[in-house]
């Protein structure tokens, strides 16, 4: 469960550092593909405002919403699936699709690396697979729950800094910090 800002920055920084850094991400991913991948990687927890839109006219329980459909593999199976099927009928650079695949493919490895499992093969199967591995770092006491969103933030603010980083020395916000 790591925090929005996570979600979005992984991605982003993957695609631009695989852009940046490869001849296929030169031709093939474009500079809104790269921020569209980064803002992929937020959509599978659009189930979050579904669930409180529903909760408004039924008495669904977030764990029948949340963490089910959009965190399973069948999300970013069907973009690629659409991707190859697409690219077959019209070749082209369908790069949007993919570009949603991978970025919710890193939400969905993201929840179950940080916190809690997901449902890889929902809706066949409810198991949760993960590994929890913000529980290593959050100690069993009262004041867990304070602790670990105070990890998370922290989490958030070291990939922004990493992130702006990044820009800076690709020169692509040099003119914001000089003027």
């Amino acid at each position: 469960m790591p925090l929005a800002a996570a979600h979005v920055l992984i991605p982003l920084f993957l695609a631009s550092v695989l852009r940046d850094y490869t001849r296929w991400g030169r031709k093939h991913i474009s500079k809104g593909v790269v921020l569209f991948i980064g803002i992929s990687g937020l959509l599978p927890d659009l189930d979050v405002p579904v669930f409180l839109l529903l909760s408004q006219f039924s008495q669904v329980s977030m764990e029948n919403i949340h963490r089910t459909v959009t965190h399973s593999l069948i999300v970013p199976l069907a973009a690629l699936a659409a991707f190859f099927l697409l690219r077959a009928i019209r070749p082209g650079n369908n790069a949007y699709l993919l570009g949603f695949a991978a970025g919710s493919l890193s939400h969905i490895i993201l929840d179950g690396l940080m916190k809690g499992g997901v449902p890889l093969f929902f809706p066949l199967s409810s198991q949760s697979y993960g590994l929890n591995l913000i529980s290593l770092l959050v100690p069993g006491t009262g004041s867990s729950a304070m602790y670990e969103f105070t990890l998370l933030a922290g989490f958030d603010a070291a990939l922004l800094t990493g992130w702006l980083v990044y820009e800076f020395h690709k020169k692509r916000i040099k003119k914001l910090l000089t003027s």
